[in-house]
């Protein structure tokens, strides 16, 4: 109860400052209810889920706009943000349609569709000045930095600091999400006469292995090597290799054993394809909860089982199954898919949506209509980020970020999650205000 009152305290603390002119303390303080404090808040603590706080704090702002008759802070000024102003407006059609149709209760259909309301965030970010964005810029790498480094040494103290995500005996994957931009930003800047930047890096790459997702490993060797390949740095590859030997000279071993159990070696990769190939939905069950072996047949089917059942049923191929609720007693009732991301506090898995891949929840609620679109929003913004790659080296690293993304949107759902689309919102925002001096100039 008390951390709600002070969550309550905070919100009404943003808004009052983004009242008075002060709009980067309000954004922060967005920021940090969005992220649950940055990860380290406790949804157990709270008897509200702490980004509903931000989700009032936008809607809050909007409101005080309207009041003024501000209609340019609605206004979306590139592109990007008016293919995601039209995403917006797509679902919230959905939404009407899901309680015209009575296809879904109301608070069902309402608490589904408020988690896509950040989407309009930009409107926090496209009115910042340049001053306000390089300030938040530094108050989120600083914290993000911060919170990689406790993530560290939650091995070495037993202790868990961050609380997003769970841990185990051998695997910590409550790593800060935020912490595949500066590992990258920290990579692209590296410079081995400062032993503070070689530092940085490595503290990045401990917590990539602490991690052990083969995934993002593969995802950022790729995406330095298509740097240095961009670059034609031929010196940075020497230099590079001998920070990966660092790693692997200490962390070799286990960075080994995880690929080697999980599906790299030559019997289990067959086995895992040709689950995929046969289409054998059990045997990817038994692989990915039984044998803990299946990532790749287990992601590929239950997103292959979701696109047959869109072509069996054309009602919903065009425009998805709306704004319904994976907790919905008509969702549980409908659906019965033999694939899902794993409840384990209810001892079920999801239906309608997943964790596990971006690409399930788009396609399950907004139809293949909707998927395009959000496709093609991923096209503007990486072309957008592509084409300004060699104004700085954060722009480099946005560009970098954003495949990253992509590369692992077949692991997770954070291509078009609420806070890394929000930073996203900001980066692009920081690239378009910021001159090339002013960030290359940018010190943690």
């Amino acid at each position: 109860m008390i951390v709600l009152v002070i969550c309550a305290v905070l919100l009404l603390y943003g808004i009052i400052q983004y009242n008075y002119g002060r709009k980067g303390r309000g954004t922060l303080v967005f920021f940090f209810l969005l992220t649950s404090g940055f990860h380290f808040l406790n949804q157990s603590w709270c008897p509200v889920k702490y980004p509903d706080f931000a989700i009032v704090y936008l809607m809050a702002v909007a409101f005080l706009n309207v009041c003024k008759g501000n209609t340019a802070f609605f206004k979306p000024q590139i592109k990007i943000y008016k293919i995601v102003t039209i995403i917006g407006l797509y679902i919230t059609l959905e939404f009407v349609r899901t309680i015209a149709l009575k296809e879904e209760f109301l608070s069902f259909a309402l608490a589904n569709y408020r988690t896509y309301i950040p989407f309009f965030s930009f409107w926090l970010v496209q009115e910042l000045k340049e001053r306000e964005i390089n300030r938040l810029f530094k108050q989120i790498a600083f914290i993000t930095i911060l919170s990689t480094v406790l993530f560290d040494l939650q091995p070495l103290l037993n202790i868990k600091f961050l609380h997003h995500a769970s841990i185990s005996e051998s695997r910590y994957r409550n790593i800060p999400y935020l912490a595949y931009f500066f590992m990258l930003w920290a990579t692209v800047r590296i410079d081995f006469k400062r032993w503070k930047s070689v530092a940085l890096v490595l503290v990045f790459l401990v917590a990539i292995v602490l991690t052990q997702h083969r995934a993002v490993m593969m995802a950022y060797v790729f995406c330095v090597c298509l740097h240095l390949l961009m670059t034609k740095n031929g010196g940075r590859f020497v230099q590079y290799g001998m920070i990966g030997l660092i790693v692997f000279m200490f962390a070799g071993e286990a960075i080994m054993d995880r690929f080697e159990k999980e599906g790299v070696n030559r019997n289990t990769t067959f086995e895992d394809i040709q689950a995929v190939v046969n289409m054998d939905y059990n045997q990817a069950v038994y692989n990915e909860f039984e044998n803990e072996n299946g990532t790749l047949s287990f992601r590929v089917l239950l997103l292959m089982e979701r696109v047959n059942y869109m072509f069996n049923n054309p009602r919903y191929a065009v425009f998805g199954i709306g704004t319904r609720h994976e907790d919905s007693p008509k969702t549980q009732q409908q659906f019965d898919f033999v694939l899902g991301s794993r409840r384990a506090s209810k001892g079920t898995f999801d239906q309608t949506s997943s964790g596990d891949l971006a690409w399930v929840n788009p396609l399950m609620r907004f139809g293949f209509f909707g998927i395009a679109l959000f496709l093609y929003l991923s096209w503007v913004t990486i072309r957008f980020l592509y084409r300004r790659r060699n104004d700085s080296d954060l722009a480099m690293s946005a560009f970098l970020f954003y495949l990253f993304l992509f590369i692992i949107s077949f692991k997770n759902d954070h291509l078009y999650g609420n806070m890394q689309v929000f930073f996203v919102y900001m980066l692009i925002e920081y690239i378009r205000y910021s001159n090339v001096k002013r960030v290359k100039n940018v010190e943690l």
